[in-house]
């Protein structure tokens, strides 16, 4: 286990300190959730940023002033414990989740009085019980959304932070070599994924998750035991998409390939997904627009589809930014859901730079023929990006 450097999280906690007097804010609350909800939270990236912690299954709140020490209110009397063993900070309070509205209100009025002005995180994660409490004590103290304020700072991924994301990607690959062994064990494809899950778990992961689509025609990601029953057959489709948080830093990769002899259309797939990422490495160069890699995966899809085919082609995101969130915030926006997406801007722009983090997965599923995914991780350099997964990334004969 690495033990993130305090002296990190006080630099974070300093700069967060500065831009609250900066905007005029007498305080910042953090409302997050833990780790145990996955890609299902944001707010726990910045938790986790600017101050390392993690409530598991319970949400934790971090209140930072401009001149004080920081507290962090937590809903589990044994995390309180562990955290006075000296794996986080000086302030750490218990309270439970229905007195917890009121308890940060009261910090804050014994601190500095009635704020004039408050800066939050997390506000679309907030029960409305602990707003609700928190609102009503402070009256109608104007509150500033204060994501945008740290989104920044969190672009650029320092040495340590590295250090851990490819610890994430050495993960998923292990968990591609299990996969490998597993396939053709006889078990139901829910089997499979809880032996991935222990890979995983046993090297540490706070998090992870599978989709793991084992049909004939891929079909889209299938997630859940009761579409997961079924038995690798010879002849299938078998992709494997993986979700996991270690140490607070996201893995994400993914691998496609059959069981026994593959058929030409899964082939064709795998070969247009295949073209897809390299494009867009191709574009990931310093200084470039970070709009144009999307620009690059629309044009494959075009070079390969119809207009009319394309029509019926089913494809989430195609890439996003990864670090302490699982869709870092700025690094995320180029990238809409493909059936999200809003109208496409020829102007936009974002200079790509040396220590952004993405992960690229050019995806389609074509229904009754076959579905193509196929992920790393992708780390910007000096000269352009480095691929942090090392298991081979062509098409895998699962079980061979």
């Amino acid at each position: 286990m690495i033990v993130l450097d305090r002296r990190i999280l006080k630099e974070r906690l300093d700069a967060t300190r500065q831009k609250l007097t900066d905007t005029g804010c007498d305080a910042l609350v953090l409302y997050a959730p833990g780790s145990v909800l996955g890609n299902g939270t944001q707010a726990h990236g910045y938790m986790r940023y600017l101050c390392d912690w993690d409530g598991y299954n319970t949400p934790s709140v971090l209140v930072v002033f401009p001149d004080a020490g920081p507290v962090l209110f937590v809903t589990n009397i044994f995390l309180q414990m562990m955290s006075e063993s000296g794996l986080w900070g000086d302030d750490v309070r218990f309270h439970t989740p229905p007195t917890l509205g009121q308890a940060v209100a009261a910090l804050l009025t014994e601190r500095i009085g009635m704020p004039k002005k408050l800066a939050y995180i997390g506000k679309s994660e907030t029960p409305v019980p602990f707003w609700e409490a928190l609102t009503s004590a402070l009256g109608g103290v104007p509150i500033m959304p204060f994501e945008p304020l740290l989104d920044t700072e969190r672009v650029v991924k320092d040495a340590l932070q590295m250090t851990m994301h490819k610890r994430a990607a050495e993960i998923c690959d292990d968990m591609f070599q299990e996969l490998y062994r597993k396939v053709g064990s006889g078990k139901p494809v829910y089997r499979i994924q809880a032996d991935l899950d222990h890979v995983a778990r046993s090297a540490g992961a706070e998090f992870v998750q599978t989709w793991l689509t084992v049909t004939p025609h891929a079909d889209y990601c299938r997630f859940r035991r009761e579409e997961c029953q079924r038995v690798p057959q010879k002849g299938d489709q078998v992709i494997l998409g993986i979700y996991l948080y270690n140490q607070g830093h996201w893995g994400h990769a993914i691998r496609m390939g059959g069981y026994g002899t593959p058929k030409p259309e899964h082939l064709r797939a795998f070969d247009i997904v295949l073209e897809m990422q390299e494009e867009a490495m191709a574009r990931l160069i310093p200084g470039k627009n970070l709009y144009d890699v999307q620009a690059g995966f629309k044009s494959v899809i075009a070079k390969h589809f119809s207009p009319e085919e394309r029509k019926g082609l089913f494809q989430f995101r195609s890439a996003h930014g990864l670090g302490h969130s699982y869709e870092d915030p700025l690094t995320s926006l180029p990238f809409p859901q493909d059936y999200l997406a809003p109208a496409e801007s020829s102007t936009a722009f974002m200079e790509i730079v040396p220590g952004m983090l993405f992960e690229l997965h050019p995806n389609f599923f074509q229904k009754g023929v076959a579905g193509g995914c196929i992920g790393d991780m992708a780390y910007i350099t000096e000269t352009g990006p480095v691929l942090l997964n090392t298991f081979p990334r062509e098409f895998i004969h699962w079980g061979a």
